[in-house]
């Protein structure tokens, strides 16, 4: 399967951000590295693999801490480490 701009947001979190194991299932390298959004796009992953990184979707988040970003907010840099311990991404 194809990956797609609208797969990736369909597996990102209610915090804007992917979980470790969500991106290792597409093959992305951790640390990530400038333009790996872009880079992802388009890449032939197996489909059994897109299906468990959009159902991972929030998996990554402790429960109770699930949350919308605030109206207007907006982060800075290539990634967003959300919580360490938990390895979520974000590719603003």
């Amino acid at each position: 399967m194809i990956i797609t701009r609208e797969i990736l947001e369909e597996g990102k979190s209610s915090r804007g951000a992917w979980g470790f194991k969500q991106l290792k299932l597409l093959g992305v390298d951790i640390p990530l590295k400038k333009g790996w959004f872009r880079r992802l796009i388009g890449v032939d992953v197996p489909e059994k693999a897109v299906r468990k990184f959009i159902a991972l979707k929030d998996a990554h988040l402790k429960k109770g801490n699930i949350a919308k970003p605030k109206a207007g907010s907006r982060r800075s840099g290539i990634y967003t480490i959300f919580r360490r311990e938990n390895h979520s991404y974000s590719a603003d």
